[in-house]
């Protein structure tokens, strides 16, 4: 056989080789675009490049920087369960995290739809192509691992991410995951958000909580602990609790708009001047989008918000936010993965 042919020939395989996606395309067809999640323009044209592979199924990232003389390249597997711009949000942060550190990483991205059998072909490839660390986004996706994955070779940190414990995947705040999980959470411990709240309204008689009622997490994370942690406090006097659930998501602004203001109403009943009751706004997102709706109809209620970019500049904004921002929890995911350098 011809030298150059020969040559050719091997040259034109590896480069196939390296541009194939990481999942094989018969079991691929499910898996949901990712031409919405973008790279930040000062990351992309710098330090890395982005090619969106297989129909846009897969995103591929790798530094444009080559590695040092005898440096390891490293693997990152990104898994997320749908669309979010917190997703955009935790992929850019870890990007901007790597580069800070050097550390040279091919990182691919999937959206595998919360659909469990999708996700374990994405993890079962990987493992067999050794991949180092796998980048876990949402809360569902760390649901995944913890019941599916937690002991496999490979360690796992979660971003985006609601409190492990209260959501049942750990036991408790001090002993860890005891697996190969790190986790963070996007939840404030609810002992300590109690003690904000107590402190802002010493004399608290009314909580009015607003959620979604389809929104299993929050309520695990959010509203039950809250409701437990203030009604076993013994030095505080008994606190009323009124539920404003939106059972729809698509009628949330009609709910909203017809319940709050009967709420308020009753409230003032036993509280005039409603100095002693506050609005707790949720992270259900079908209820802080409407906080222009929620604050025309609170009065002098002050509004408290469990997300903090719901303060803000204007009129359309919460009072005061007790929370973790979704940048910072993947700032913290981040920052673990570049101390230990993956």
């Amino acid at each position: 056989m011809n030298k150059f042919f020969f040559s050719f020939v091997v040259g034109l395989w590896v480069m196939i080789l390296l541009n194939m996606p990481l999942i094989a395309q018969e079991n691929n067809e499910s898996l949901a675009v990712l031409n919405w999640l973008e790279l930040d323009n000062k990351i992309n044209n710098k330090y890395w490049t982005a090619d969106y592979r297989d129909k846009d199924r897969e995103l591929y990232i790798k530094p444009i920087w080559k590695k040092k003389n005898g440096e390891e390249g490293k693997k990152i597997l990104g898994m997320l369960p749908k669309k979010s711009s917190s997703y955009t949000t935790a992929v850019n942060v870890l990007l901007s995290t790597l580069q800070k550190e050097k550390i040279y990483a091919e990182f691919y991205v999937y959206n595998f739809k919360g659909k469990q059998n999708l996700a374990k072909n994405i993890v079962d490839n990987a493992l067999a192509q050794e991949f180092d660390l796998v980048y876990s986004m949402g809360s569902a996706t760390a649901e995944f691992f913890f019941n599916s994955y937690r002991n496999i070779e490979i360690p796992v940190v979660t971003a985006i991410t609601k409190d492990p414990v209260t959501m049942g995947w750990v036991e408790n705040y001090e002993s860890g995951t005891q697996s190969n999980i790190a986790t963070t959470s996007l939840n404030v411990h609810p002992k300590i958000l109690t003690n904000y709240i107590l402190d802002m309204v010493p004399d608290l008689e009314n909580v009015v909580i607003l959620y979604e009622f389809e929104h299993t997490q929050v309520r695990k994370t959010e509203v039950e602990p809250l409701i437990n942690v203030l009604k076993k406090n013994k030095q505080h006097k008994p606190i009323n609790f009124h539920r404003l659930i939106v059972e729809n998501r698509k009628d949330a602004y009609k709910i909203l708009n017809s319940k709050l203001p009967i709420v308020i109403n009753e409230l003032e009943k036993s509280d005039v001047g409603l100095t002693k009751s506050i609005i707790l706004l949720t992270s259900s997102t079908t209820v802080f989008s409407n906080i222009e709706l929620i604050n025309q109809h609170s009065k002098q209620l002050p509004v408290i918000s469990l997300v903090p970019n719901i303060v803000r500049q204007g009129e359309h904004s919460a009072l005061i936010a007790i929370g973790i921002d979704r940048r910072n929890n993947a700032q913290i995911a981040s920052s673990e993965i570049g101390r230990a350098h993956v």
